[in-house]
């Protein structure tokens, strides 16, 4: 999961134009192409598509922002076309196999292709490299038929290099499992001495336990599949050390070419002639990478863009732009948690704890600072993923039960019994969070109603890091650490319990939810899952490791020329499946 700050680099020096150079080059249950009987219920993508949230901004809809068009647009999408993004953060790298940023993890899934992927109107699982799939009925071999005819792509002679087959595959599992993104496989416990390759289109591999959220994982953009040849031309890679050229070109099979990347300033995608799949209508994407949000909002409402990520706080700035839509799609998967350090003084209370969450005004975050942007929810997992149980309510905003709870922990007030002050609580944020000195101004002011003193910092990358990477139990560690979230795949197991999630970022522990999230992994049962993911969900709130703060609204800003812009949770603000994407002659 990407839970630190976002990643911005800016190299800003001659133009880097990159030119690849290459030399020639047992008994099972069938799972059919949405994977249900494999990974997530169906029911998780209808819950996303569906959900219904409203927005208390000035903008809100399409409707509210446009001028109609559909005398001049065309019934049938249209062909041909250069659209520009303007987005805020660059990739560090374009290698699937050390992207750790939705900005990279984006280029990633346009231009290579993993075994599945997702359908990005429902995200249910659909087949991409692979056809089809089976299952062994104790759930530990998966045997896989890849799809033929399909070439990998040089950008810079726009030429087929390699036929995709098995061999790829074997050796991209090896090298994710090696670098900084192979943690996803090793949590899945993917057994690569049981790799089998039948012939270079068929192949079986076993995981060491069941783990009933595998096809998911190979759905993750860190999973794409990389040409074996390429890699080893420029080096190969060695565990745990990058590959220079891997992470400046990337060569896939997918629907755009990355042909260039101007780093600090723009990467540009070019239509790939030899895609296996439906031809993708635009010729070309270029990318912008804009940090100044004011210089985006000036873009796309001068039109210099058609289409740019735009904060929260300045959508309503759009009012009175006719040919800017801004399209709220639905729950996203990326959430915005604070974890509460279990084991420093004195968040180590559970009253305290929940003292703390109960004093947030929630409604205020989400309508006020993030204009109907952000939801609350009751964690571990996003509201609408398979799992989540709507039954159960998030933290509320009560005082009253607040202080009564400070004051049952034995801090009346925010005071010991002899009346002294409890010490000021420590609450870092990283500079790169929307919106987030508002907000953590915010849980200041509340916090501060119950007798709660806290210092609220603001790090940078670095620094964010530097905080991190201390031990549970540092005092220089802080006791509030404010996070994005967003998943590796998309299942509960990715957040469900401390083990999968890098201990909250909170040094919480409890072996009951881990015995139940184990439980919830090694079945296929989607009822039986649903119902453990519950009982974590109850488990979670009593111990409240986390305040889970809110889940941000998926929504697009574009100009009324654009159509088709297909959106995903999983990649939240980035995620766009640019091959659905058409532009209507001006």
């Amino acid at each position: 999961m990407v839970i630190v700050a976002v990643v911005l680099i800016l190299i800003v020096a001659a133009v880097a134009v990159y030119v690849v150079t290459l030399p020639p080059s047992v008994t099972t249950t069938t799972a059919t192409s949405t994977a249900t009987s494999t990974a997530t219920s169906t029911a998780t993508s209808t819950a996303i598509s569906t959900a219904t949230v409203t927005s208390t901004a000035t903008v809100t809809s399409s409707s509210a922002t446009t001028t109609t068009t559909s005398s001049t647009t065309p019934s049938q999408p249209v062909y041909g076309g250069t659209l520009i993004a303007d987005e805020e953060f660059e990739p560090a790298t374009v290698d699937p196999a050390t992207s750790d940023t939705v900005a990279g993890l984006a280029i990633v899934d346009n231009v290579a292709d993993g075994l599945v992927g997702y359908n990005w109107t429902t995200m249910q699982i659909i087949p991409r490299l692979a056809t089809s799939w089976t299952v062994s009925p104790n759930g530990l071999t998966y045997n896989f038929t890849l799809r033929q005819g399909v070439y990998f792509v040089n950008p810079a002679t726009n030429s087929t290099i390699d036929e995709f087959n098995a061999t790829d595959v074997q050796y991209t599992f090896n090298r994710v499992l090696g670098q900084a993104n192979g943690y996803v496989f090793a949590t899945a416990g993917l057994n690569m001495s049981t790799f089998h390759i039948y012939d270079p289109f068929h192949f079986s591999v076993s995981l060491n336990a069941p783990f009933s959220a595998f096809i998911s994982t190979l759905a993750d953009p860190y999973n794409a599949i990389i040409d074996k040849s390429v890699d080893l031309a420029h080096g190969g890679t060695v565990n745990g050390t990058v590959n220079s050229f891997m992470e400046s070109n990337l060569i896939g099979t997918g629907p755009y070419m990355m042909t260039q990347w101007v780093k600090g300033d723009h990467i540009t995608l070019v239509r790939n002639p030899y895609y296996w799949g439906p031809k993708p209508y635009l010729d070309r994407i270029i990318i912008d990478y804009r940090n100044d949000p004011s210089t985006r909002l000036l873009d796309i409402k001068g039109g210099a863009v058609q289409v740019a990520s735009i904060d929260p706080n300045l959508v309503p700035s759009l009012a009175g732009s006719p040919n800017v839509k801004v399209q709220i799609i639905g729950l996203s998967d990326n959430i915005a948690p604070i974890g509460l350090d279990v084991q420093l003084f004195p968040t180590n209370s559970t009253l305290v704890r929940l003292a703390m969450a109960n004093a947030i005004n929630y409604t205020f975050i989400d309508d006020s600072i993030l204009d109907g942007f952000g939801i609350s929810f009751a964690g571990p997992m996003p509201k609408g993923m398979f799992g989540y149980n709507d039954s159960i309510a998030p933290y509320q905003y009560n005082v009253t039960l607040a202080e009564q709870e400070l004051a049952e922990a034995g801090y009346p007030g925010g005071n010991f019994k002899n009346g002294t002050s409890l010490p000021p609580i420590n609450f870092v944020y990283p500079l790169d969070w929307p919106s987030g000195a508002l907000v953590a101004s915010a849980i200041q002011s509340d916090l501060s109603v119950i007798g709660l003193q806290v210092n609220i910092v603001g790090a940078t990358d670095v620094s964010y890091g530097d905080y991190v990477s201390l031990p549970f139990n540092s005092t220089a560690r802080p006791q509030m650490l404010a996070y994005f979230w967003t998943p590796d795949f998309q299942d509960p197991a990715d957040y469900a319990t401390p083990s999968a999630a890098y201990n909250w970022n909170d040094g919480y522990s409890n072996a009951q939810i881990e015995a139940l999230g184990s439980e919830a992994l090694s079945t296929f049962n989607l009822t039986l899952r649903a119902e453990l993911y519950s009982q974590i969900m109850v488990l979670t709130q009593q111990a409240c490791p986390i305040i889970w703060n809110y889940q941000y609204v998926g929504y697009a800003v574009y100009t009324s020329n654009v159509h088709g812009l297909v959106y995903s949770p999983l990649l939240d603000g980035y995620g766009f499946d640019w091959a659905s994407v058409w532009l209507s002659p001006s």
